[in-house]
């Protein structure tokens, strides 16, 4: 489900480019499939996204864009936030810009973009990628992943900051990219951490 625009050339070229995000995506109910694609400038998630062996993607943010490609035998995601900069998304209301995660997510791969990201829910995947935010917060659930991947907006005047803090998640692996003003992830089992700036502060 894309609340987006699909131009006439991509639609015939089965290019899956969605451009201009601007309405609210919401899952309230029970989603099976082997790939899941829900953006526009909101998406909230409260039921169930099952795809065990495939890919979800979640991308929020007003005037953003999506867009899947296959390459070397994936799926390559891009995503295109909006506002004046490469990086910055648009200011505006929370739920214009907000990525909610409150249900159950379950897949290979996840990838979740947006400027605010709160998990409160369960997301459980081999490889979870958080990108384009500001924020990433959690007031309960679990995150578990091999491997979880963090790469924020890139602004010198405001860091982004992420708060993954339950005691039920289980990280094998985290990678970090960019200055944050905070990082702080927990995990019930060993986390490596990888490819860390050395300005970033945890």
């Amino acid at each position: 489900a894309v609340a987006g625009s699909l131009y006439d050339q991509d639609f015939i070229d089965r290019k899956d480019n969605f451009t201009s995000l601007s309405g609210e995506v919401r899952n309230m109910g029970s989603i099976t499939a082997g790939e899941v694609v829900m953006a526009g400038s909101s998406v909230a998630n409260s039921g169930r996204i099952h795809a065990p062996e495939g890919l979800v993607v979640m991308a929020a943010g007003p005037g953003s864009g999506v867009e899947l490609s296959s390459r070397s035998g994936g799926v390559s995601v891009t995503v295109t936030p909006g506002g004046s900069g490469a990086n910055s998304y648009a200011y505006g209301d929370l739920a214009g810009q907000a990525l909610l995660l409150s249900g159950v997510v379950e897949a290979s791969r996840v990838e979740a973009h947006a400027e605010t990201i709160d998990v409160s829910g369960r997301v459980d995947a081999s490889q979870v990628n958080l990108g384009n935010f500001r924020s990433v917060g959690q007031s309960a659930g679990s995150l578990s992943a091999d491997t979880l991947t963090l790469a924020g907006s890139y602004s010198s005047e405001s860091p982004p900051t992420v708060e993954l803090t339950s005691s039920e998640n289980g990280i094998g692996n985290l990678q970090a990219s960019g200055n944050f003003e905070r990082l702080s992830v927990r995990s019930k089992g060993t986390l490596r951490v990888s490819q860390m700036s050395s300005e970033s502060t945890t």
